[in-house]
């Protein structure tokens, strides 16, 4: 038991030496921490130690404590929980030093994790673990399993990554531990939260099976002191469509405020509206600009852009005039000065709003869904949701700058799409008013600026089933200026 004057004295001393402090857990996550922010108290006889996390102000119960080399060492049990866990205190440091630190925890959760599956699945032997990218989020080991068939196994160690990226990670690493001339990879396993396996398994069966029959998924819980593994088989193309989405609300009509109509009425040609639960969005070329919301039939409006927002009265309406003009001026095809954020900020969304005014400047054979920009797909933002003249549903992906995610971020949302439109909730929503939607699966269009397409866009591209089909769509770079379709690529088999 540990001494409540004086550890509890040690420890205030400690922490008062330096200003600012990391704290480091066993799964590898970090906190930056003030020293005002952490407290030491003496509560019914223990000594507790408070600090904020994720989840909010957390007290601890201290069961020991060491310092080493100016690390702090702490052994704690949260009051709801008996599992104890050790929490580093390091003083900020050069980043150096802070690295070795992090990479260390971090191996040391990816060493838990490789134990936890090993016991689940026949492994012989992990020769070798390291960590990999450029941050050190990731762990592969080498291990051998009683057949001596050489497996690769992937972790994110900091349990963060997104689906998409794990994914993207998991298959080049894997190709290139299959092509090592040296003990080749024959299988592959991906260890993750139950979130991040969930959603893995879903995206992987979208995939062709020849990258798809070699990986196996591990879903992992607890932390280092406590990791478990169980094995999750794969997925189904088929099995995908047992879902059961929530439906869409039936059609309603959806009106500007008045103080909204008014805004737009400024430039109608680069002003536009996006609703929400909490009232309107006004956008200047995709640029967000001013919100109105309505409570109680009162209107009530803000205006700014970035975190700096004002009411909109009549003292602040003439620094709401300025703004616009700014707005006018700056973001423009040929600003005065492209440095400037008002035409950095919100490219993405610029081009979705000169597309959504008119999405025919694409293809001539689209229709725009009428409440597009209500649209959600399992609280994912769908860029815009298009008829073909022929029917055929079309899900239009849009970027703005190189992003390997692209083609899985887009196949993801297909399948959402693709479960409401078989579920039949997307006619009952009446998405396109009288119009028919065909029977036949969705297309992807994935456009973005000719050199904004990732390097690796043709790489993942080429790994999606063929029972999907996925075009890429190539703009001119000066598409501020006007939207020109340069080129058109089909991927489907």
């Amino acid at each position: 038991m540990v001494n409540l004057t004086d550890t509890g004295e040690m420890l205030r001393t400690t922490l008062d030496s330096h200003f600012e402090w990391l704290a480091v857990f066993e799964n590898g996550k970090t906190i930056p921490l003030r020293q005002d922010e952490i407290e030491i108290a003496a509560i019914a006889d223990r000594l507790v130690i408070g600090s904020f996390d994720e989840a909010g102000f957390k007290r601890k119960r201290v069961i020991s404590c060491s310092l080493d080399g100016g690390v702090l060492e702490i052994q704690v049990v949260a009051p709801s929980r008996h599992r104890q866990e050790l929490i580093r205190l390091i003083p900020r440091e050069p980043a150096s030093a802070l690295r070795e630190h992090i990479d260390a925890a971090r191996l040391h959760y990816a060493n838990a994790v490789f134990d936890a599956v090993a016991n689940n699945f026949p492994l012989k032997q992990v020769k070798t673990i390291s960590l990999i990218n450029e941050n050190g989020r990731l762990a592969i080991a080498d291990a051998v399993d009683a057949l001596g068939r050489s497996i690769a196994i992937l972790v994110d160690t900091t349990a963060t990554m997104n689906h998409e990226s794990l994914l993207a990670d998991a298959l080049k690493l894997f190709a290139r531990s299959k092509e090592r001339k040296k003990s080749p990879a024959e299988e592959f396993f991906i260890a993750g939260t139950k979130r991040q396996i969930r959603e893995l398994r879903k995206l992987a069966s979208l995939l062709k099976p020849s990258y798809t029959s070699d990986l196996r998924f591990f879903e992992v819980a607890g932390e280092s002191g406590a990791v478990k593994a169980k094995a999750i088989g794969a997925l189904s193309m088929n099995a995908l469509w047992r879902d059961r989405p929530k439906k869409f609300p039936a059609e309603r009509r959806i009106c500007e405020s008045g103080r909204a109509r008014e805004i737009i009425a400024m430039a109608p040609d680069k002003i536009d509206v996006v609703f929400s639960r909490n009232g309107e969005t006004l956008r200047f070329r995709g640029l967000p600009f001013a919100r109105v919301r309505t409570t109680m039939g009162h209107e009530r409006c803000w205006f700014g852009t970035g975190g700096d927002r004002k009411p909109l009265n009549e003292e602040t309406q003439e620094i709401f005039y300025d703004l616009v003009d700014e707005l006018h001026r700056r973001r423009d095809h040929e600003p005065p000065d492209r440095r400037h954020d008002l035409f950095r900020l919100g490219t993405e969304a610029w081009l979705e709003s000169i597309l959504r005014r008119d999405i025919t400047k694409l293809d001539a054979n689209l229709i725009l869904a009428p409440i597009h920009n209500q649209f959600r797909a399992a609280g994912d933002r769908i860029d815009l949701l298009a008829l073909r003249k022929d029917g055929r549903l079309v899900v239009i992906e849009i970027k703005a700058a190189p992003d390997r995610n692209a083609v899985f971020q887009a196949v993801d949302y297909w399948r959402t799409i693709e479960i409401q439109r078989r579920r039949g909730n997307l006619r009952d929503a009446r998405l396109f008013g009288d119009l028919e939607i065909s029977e036949e699966p969705a297309l992807i269009y994935l456009v973005a600026p000719a050199l904004s397409f990732h390097h690796e866009f043709d790489l993942y591209a080429r790994m999606i089933s063929s029972d999907i089909e996925l075009w890429r769509w190539e703009l001119h770079e000066n598409w501020r200026h006007a939207i020109k379709v340069i080129a058109r690529k089909h991927y489907r088999d």
